[in-house]
C-alpha cells in the first residue's frame, strides 16, 4: 500500500477513502465506516467544521498514519465532492498532513475521480490491463489533461491472466 510506504518512511500520512460507490478500505483494513460523508453531513447540519478526530482512524502497527474512511454512500456522490464542506476537509486535511492518498473510483467508471484529480497534486491512475480496453485510458489521460491536472502517471496492473 502506498500510504503505508510514505508513512514508515516518516511522513504523516492520510489515506482518504473517497471511493463512494464501491468503497473498500474500511473493510481491508478492518476499520469503522465512518468518515468523509460523516463529516460532509456533519459539517452541514451543524454548519460548522467537526473535529476531525472524531473521524479519523488508524491502522494497527503503522505509525504515521492516519485514515478517513468514505462513510455511508450518499444517492449523488460528486454532489459530495463538489461541495462547499468537502473543500474545507480538504483544504483543513491538506495543512494537517505531508501526504495524502486518495482513493477514487476508476476515471472511466465514474465522474468523481475526474473532481477528485482537481485536489491532488499528482494523479496516480492504476488500470487493469486485462479487463480494459486502452481507449478509456487514453480518453481518461485527455479528460485529466483538459482539466489541468499537472502530473498524471498511469499504472497498469494484472498484465498477465
Amino acid at each position: 500500500n502506498l500510504a503505508i510506504a510514505f508513512a514508515r518512511n516518516g511522513k504523516n500520512t492520510l489515506l482518504l477513502d473517497c471511493d463512494l460507490r464501491t468503497t473498500s478500505q474500511y473493510s481491508l483494513h478492518n476499520l469503522k465506516r465512518r468518515g468523509v460523508t460523516d463529516w460532509v453531513e456533519k459539517t452541514r447540519k451543524e454548519n460548522r467544521m467537526p473535529p476531525l478526530a472524531e473521524f479519523l482512524q488508524s491502522m494497527t502497527g503503522v505509525e504515521n498514519l492516519a485514515v478517513l474512511t468514505s462513510g455511508p454512500a450518499p444517492d449523488n456522490p460528486i454532489s459530495q465532492f463538489k461541495s462547499a464542506e468537502f473543500h474545507s476537509l480538504m483544504e483543513k486535511l491538506k495543512a494537517a498532513y505531508d501526504v495524502i492518498i486518495i482513493d477514487s473510483p476508476s476515471m472511466g467508471m465514474a465522474a468523481e475521480g475526474l473532481v477528485l484529480a482537481g485536489y491532488a497534486d499528482q494523479v496516480l491512475w492504476v488500470n487493469s490491463a486485462l479487463d480494459s480496453d486502452y481507449r478509456v485510458a487514453r480518453d481518461g489521460v485527455q479528460h485529466l489533461r483538459s482539466a489541468k491536472v499537472a502530473h498524471v502517471a498511469l499504472l497498469f496492473n494484472k498484465l498477465i491472466a
